[in-house]
């Protein structure tokens, strides 16, 4: 029993749900939380790295795995050279960069570790009651934090202000802060939900009642939180699944057809109402169309500055930040995962990278389309991978490495 939780623990408490919990527990009035929890995280580590050194097999890995772990190092290695050897700036300068050299060293070892034990995580962990676990904490974390924060008077105040022409609110006016962290939870939610559609009780009134309670909470918060990434990587990842378990083919095709065409027909009417019930969601969306959101579009836009980055060795790499950017963008990260593995590896370190991420992909794709346990793994890293096409940064990203190296470990059924 004790083997179990160790090992169960260290996929439960290091990917999802604690990390809820410990950036938010000041907020929801429990300030020693955050301490207690880094406590259990690292004893369920070292419990495991135990458990690992008795066992002859546990780093047998997967040839595709090795390659993961292998590009990983390769990337911490050009992190440790930019960030601690060699800076071209201050680090206060790079954005989501840790502060000390300590936390960069600490967090590359604790992901090194779960690295080590994927077979071990894989064979312990009951990844379907993992799912729900994490479901389940992650919308009682919803709950409580609309309670603190009072979603439901900001929606209702939105709404009729938007029916009598008055201003809207946005959320920090509201007194919730960091829209986006809270979005990406609610898709994370919206994920292991997805997972067990058909999974969750027995009884199928349970079952379906469950899945759409959660299903509805966690869009319905997704789209107050006014960023439009969350709901764009729902939107994708719903599709992945769907495409994987074969609900899209050209068997279907006449279906999608009917939908779109009902989606062009009343689309004047649907785009109303997502502006009467989001009303700075649909207006951000707006802004993709006219100025790309400062991502793309212009020679001073993110992607175009890290293409000229890359450029500059296109070979080992430049650098992990834009460093001949000025003002707002000096220091920052491309926002789109691709382009920042060009301009920090360059050529050497990218070729392999993509290779894994389409190997990953396509690991992600057979586990959900032979339903396997470790298919909620796969979504996570559909999700996440699809989040850092257009948003935040890889460097020590656990929510992207660890789903990386677990689903890398995945052999579909007909290579057994």
């Amino acid at each position: 029993m004790s083997k179990y939780i160790s090992a169960s623990g260290v996929i439960l408490f290091c990917i999802i749900p604690l990390r809820f919990l410990i950036e938010w527990a000041p907020l929801l009035g429990l300030p020693y939380i955050s301490s207690f929890c880094v406590i259990v995280q690292y004893l369920a580590m070292l419990t495991c790295f135990f458990k690992l050194s008795s066992s002859k097999d546990s780093l047998k890995f997967p040839k595709l795995t090795k390659w993961a772990i292998g590009i990983f190092v390769l990337y911490t290695m050009y992190l440790i050279y930019d960030i601690v050897l060699f800076p071209k700036m201050l680090r206060i300068d790079m954005l989501h960069v840790p502060e000390t050299n300590t936390s960069l060293y600490q967090n590359i070892i604790s992901f090194c570790l779960i690295f080590l034990m994927v077979n071990l995580i894989n064979k312990k962990v009951n990844y379907t009651r993992w799912a729900k676990v994490s479901c389940i904490f992650l919308t009682f974390m919803l709950i409580i934090y609309i309670l603190k924060v009072d979603l439901s008077y900001y929606a209702l105040t939105n709404i009729i202000n938007k029916a009598t022409g008055e201003s809207v609110y946005s959320l920090n006016e509201m007194g919730m802060f960091d829209g986006l962290r809270l979005g990406w939870f609610c898709g994370i939610t919206y994920v292991c939900n997805l997972f067990l559609k058909n999974k969750w009780a027995v009884n199928p009134i349970l079952c379906k009642g469950l899945f759409w309670f959660i299903t509805v909470l966690s869009i319905g918060i997704c789209m107050a939180t006014i960023q439009r990434g969350p709901i764009l990587f729902i939107i994708s990842t719903t599709l992945f699944y769907y495409y994987a378990k074969g609900y899209i083919s050209h068997r279907n095709f006449g279906w999608i057809v009917f939908v779109i065409l009902i989606f062009i027909i009343f689309s004047d009417s649907i785009i109303d109402f997502f502006y009467i019930i989001a009303p700075d969601l649909m207006g951000r969306f707006g802004d993709i169309m006219e100025s790309g959101s400062g991502r793309y579009g212009s020679d001073d836009s993110a992607f175009s500055m890290a293409f000229k980055e890359f450029l500059m060795n296109p070979i080992w790499g430049h650098y992990f930040r834009f460093t001949t950017a000025k003002g707002y963008f000096y220091g920052l990260y491309p926002h789109n995962i691709l382009l920042e593995s060009l301009m920090t590896m360059g050529l050497v370190g990218s070729i392999p990278f993509f290779y894994i991420l389409y190997r990953c992909v396509k690991n992600a794709y057979y586990a959900i389309k032979e339903d396997a346990p470790i298919a909620v793994i796969g979504l996570i890293f559909i999700y996440i991978f699809s989040t850092l096409m257009t948003s935040s940064t890889m460097v020590l990203q656990g929510n992207f490495w660890i789903p990386l190296v677990l689903i890398s470990s995945y052999i579909k059924k007909n290579r057994l």
